[in-house]
């Protein structure tokens, strides 16, 4: 799939983005040694890296964390493909929010005010799962492995190692 129609893919579909968005909340919530769950500039960010084919090819369980992510840059020699991270966040900030405001219309994740975190709602069902195409469980798998590895980071190193400015 061309990178222009792997952004189309996520991008002409906000239920796909939703769906991003609880994947995000779930992998990292369940991989928070302190059982927390994540605020909205984590969303922000994986979403960046997700909206990226180029990024978001590097994304997989072959690497064990964020730090294995932005090596596999380096020793591509492409160190700069991150900076690509700050103008897909900029450019696609409606976007995510639309994203979050679906998840929640959905009642796949709450937004809590007080705290200002993300938490998901467990599916009672997943009736419907396996007709969900691989391209999309894909997608998904990659949103969960970036909950994953944000979970024990702080937002400034998230931030430090994607060289991302909040």
């Amino acid at each position: 799939m061309s990178k222009f129609s792997e952004e189309a893919k996520i991008l002409s579909n906000p239920i796909l983005g939703a769906y991003l968005i609880w994947k995000i909340t779930k992998g990292y919530s369940e991989h928070n040694s302190e059982g927390s769950s994540p605020n909205i500039f984590h969303l922000y960010l994986a979403m960046g890296v997700l909206l990226s084919p180029e990024l978001s090819l590097e994304v997989n369980n072959y690497k064990k964390n964020i730090q294995s992510f932005v090596r596999s840059f380096d020793s591509k020699n492409n160190p700069d493909a991150l900076y690509s991270i700050q103008d897909i966040i900029f450019l696609k900030k409606e976007y995510i929010l639309d994203c979050i405001t679906s998840a929640m219309a959905q009642g796949l994740i709450i937004w809590e005010p007080e705290d200002g975190n993300i938490y998901h709602n467990t599916l009672k069902s997943t009736k419907g799962v396996s007709s969900v195409s691989k391209i999309y469980k894909d997608d998904g798998k990659k949103a969960d492995i970036l909950g994953k590895w944000f979970a024990n980071l702080s937002i400034e190193e998230i931030t430090s190692y994607l060289k991302v400015v909040l």
